[in-house]
């Protein structure tokens, strides 16, 4: 698939099977999850959350760190880090993978919650 963009459900039986750039999703965080369930080194995210709740969540995140910070400060992050911000970050969007893929590959899509569902047929979904 490196040669051409695969899409809608030709990419999403790839996708099943693990036959993508980075392997199966499924199995990387299934291991990790299982690995992490009683680990109080290991925070987990959900990227809906975070999209609600930006600034909650840099809070969330340094208060698990153990780096506690002000308001003010956790929302100059939110800022910084925001999903337009990481897109033009080349280490952020994997431009490296852009190599590979010779058909305008972004790692970091769109940041809509939920897009993927206008790529699939009613029954992949």
């Amino acid at each position: 698939w490196y040669q051409r963009r695969v899409r809608g459900e030709r990419y999403l039986d790839l996708y099943m099977r693990g036959r993508v750039l980075f392997g199966s999703w499924f199995e990387h965080v299934t291991q990790a999850f299982k690995k992490s369930l009683n680990n109080p080194r290991v925070l987990f995210l959900r990227y809906e959350d975070m999209k609600k709740d930006e600034t909650g969540t840099v809070l969330k995140i340094s208060e698990f760190l153990g780096k506690p910070i002000t308001l003010e400060r956790a929302q100059e992050i939110a800022d910084l880090t925001t999903f337009n911000k990481m897109k033009k970050d080349p280490t952020a969007n994997f431009e490296w993978a852009k190599i590979l893929c010779n058909d305008g590959f972004d790692f970091v899509r769109k940041g809509v919650v939920g897009d993927y569902l206008n790529y699939f047929t009613k029954g992949a979904k």
